[in-house]
This record gives structure tokens, sequence and C-alpha cells, in this order.
């Protein structure tokens, strides 16, 4: 059974003479200060850590200030650019919309031209058939003008014959003699 206390003289079964000698020899280190210099010397350098270590938790200390400080910075810019970011996937989606829009006003667009594409090709078809008629119109007034011009020729000549009736007569006299005599 272990004593409860380390200074009770019946606690342990050692011998109070050899517990006193050691003592003795405790006190008489202390006495001479070496065990003094000693425990100075460990308190001293406990005390040379204990300020190192001190100086580099407020170095650690401070460091982490730093981080927090720009961790709150970083944090603020974050916010920023996902407020930045969102903004540009709602301008997206709104271009994105006006864009599919402008598809449907193209494909809209394309099926009007194709229509208007063939009704163009049915008209040029159908004015190039005017064209053939106006050739063939233009021929037949080119040669009705030939003709008019030949029966206003006659014509004419009919009426400076007909003003002179001799005129006409001896002509035909001659006419008639021209084929007879061949």
């Amino acid at each position: 059974m272990p004593p409860a206390s380390h200074y009770d003289w019946a606690a342990w079964d050692h011998s109070r003479q050899d517990q006193l000698e050691i003592i003795c020899g405790r006190l008489a280190e202390l006495e001479s200060g070496h065990l003094l210099r000693e425990r100075t010397a460990w308190a001293q350098r406990l005390q040379g850590e204990v300020e190192h270590l001190t100086a580099l938790a407020l170095h650690w200390k401070q460091e982490l200030q730093a981080c927090n400080d720009r961790s709150k910075i970083l944090e603020q810019d974050l916010t920023q650019r996902t407020a930045w970011a969102l903004d540009l996937e709602n301008q997206l989606a709104v271009r994105t919309h006006w864009a599919m829009s402008l598809a449907e006003d193209v494909r809209l667009h394309a099926v009007a031209l194709v229509s208007l594409r063939t009704e163009l090709e049915t008209r040029t078809a159908w004015a190039q058939g005017l064209d053939a008629e106006l050739v063939l119109h233009s021929q037949s007034i080119a040669r009705l003008e030939a003709e008019l011009k030949q029966q206003r020729a006659l014509t004419q000549h009919l009426e400076t014959t007909l003003r002179n009736p001799f005129r006409y007569a001896a002509r035909l006299v001659k006419a008639v003699g021209r084929r007879f005599s061949h």
C-alpha cells in the first residue's frame, strides 16, 4: 500500500537512518550551492526557452492575425467576384435567350427567303415569257410597220395616180405593152 504522504515517518519501511543520511547529503549539496547553481542554471535555461517560445508564439500570433486579415480580404474579394460571376451568368442567360430568339428569326427569315426566291423564280420565268412575247410582238410590229409602209407607199402612189388618171392609163398601157412584147 502506498504511503499517504512522502513525508510521513511511518509511511515507509525504510530505515530512518538511511533516509536521514540521504536528506543530509542533499542538504549538504544545497549548502555548497552546487545543486542550487545547477537548478538555477536549469531554471534560467527554462526561462530562456519560455521567453523564446513566448516570442515565437507572439510571432505566430501576428502571422495568424495577418493570415486572418488576408483571409478576410480574400473572402471579400471572393464575395465580389462571386457576385460578378453571377451577374455574368445572368447576362449570359439573357444573351443566350436573345441569341436563340435571333436564331429563330433567322430561321423564319430563311423560310421566307426560300418562299420569296421561289416567287422570284416564278415571276422571272413569267417575265422571260413576256420578253419572248415582246420579241414576237416586236417582230409583228416591225412586220406590220413594213406592211403599213408598203400600204402607205401604195396608197400614196394610188392617190398620186388617181389625181392624174391619164398618167395611170399611160402606165397601164406601157405595162401591158411590155407584157405582150416578150
